[in-house]
């Protein structure tokens, strides 16, 4: 718990001092590092291990990066779609209709999941640094109202073989703590009354919806037989492990905020 914590602390400060100093130029750079070892883990968590293999999957990902970031304004509304066929087999997973996932069919998830993330990312700091913290922020207090909610009153099990550790209760308790951050954050943003409660709807929605990039993250990992996605952190498994919420939020955050009129691309 104590390397979690100290990991944990080390992470906050790096990414938010990043997001303080960073040019365009430089964020672009981080936003493809990050997304490079995140598919690097997911292609492991595919069954592939030869490294030649690895490095040709890797190139796949990335001319798919380049032609989403390319075609994002015009293909974002398709992301959003295809997390619900994902919710779907997590259904199937839960209900023990399925029991494993093809590699093939891994390595698609990947490529729908993180190819607009990264893509969502850039098109999010572009807008301004303050939506990039606000989004960080919407998901923490998510997770934190629910570990917290969860472990103090937790009873009702959400997915009890895909995570017996969450709960309804706290469920409830990560929406409320988001909205709840959402209200004050985006007071200090000149929205307009009705943009401003709206964004308010938006983040309830991306606070709840980031559970499924968890809980999906977990079938995943329970198919490949592994309790983490990497080791690279401390403490806290892989960069997937601290990603996965923001794998379905991110790009649906975005699309809101566009519907919303508060995002441009």
């Amino acid at each position: 718990m104590k390397q979690r914590i100290v990991t944990g602390v080390l992470l906050a400060l790096v990414v938010f001092g990043f997001l303080l100093v960073a040019s365009d130029y430089i964020f672009g750079v981080g936003v493809f590092l990050v997304a490079i070892l995140g598919a690097h883990e997911w292609i492991r968590l595919a069954g592939v291990s030869n490294n030649e293999d690895i490095i040709k999957y890797l190139a796949i990902y990335g001319v798919l990066a380049i032609l989403v970031a390319a075609l994002f304004k015009y293909i974002q509304f398709i992301f959003p779609i295809f997390w619900l066929y994902g919710i779907y087999k997590l259904y199937q997973y839960e209900k023990e209709k399925i029991e494993k996932l093809t590699s093939l069919e891994i390595l698609i998830f990947g490529a729908f999941a993180l190819t607009p993330f990264a893509a969502s990312l850039y098109v999010l700091h572009s807008n301004g640094i303050a939506w990039v913290f606000l989004f960080i922020l919407i998901i923490a207090a998510a997770d934190s109202g629910a570990y917290f909610v969860g472990k103090s009153m937790g009873k009702t099990l959400l997915l009890p073989r895909l995570s017996p550790k969450k709960t309804v209760e706290g469920l409830v308790g990560g929406l409320v703590l988001a909205i709840i951050v959402s209200v004050v954050f985006l007071l200090f943003m000149d929205l307009g009354f009705l943009k401003y409660l709206l964004m308010i709807i938006v983040c309830g929605i991306v606070s709840i919806v980031s559970v499924i990039g968890d809980v999906f993250e977990s079938m995943i990992k329970r198919v490949a037989g592994v309790k983490d996605s990497g080791d690279i952190l401390p403490g806290h498994g892989g960069i997937l492990d601290r990603i996965d919420g923001y794998l379905p939020t991110l790009p649906l955050f975005v699309f809101l905020g566009y519907v919303v009129g508060v995002l441009s691309f």
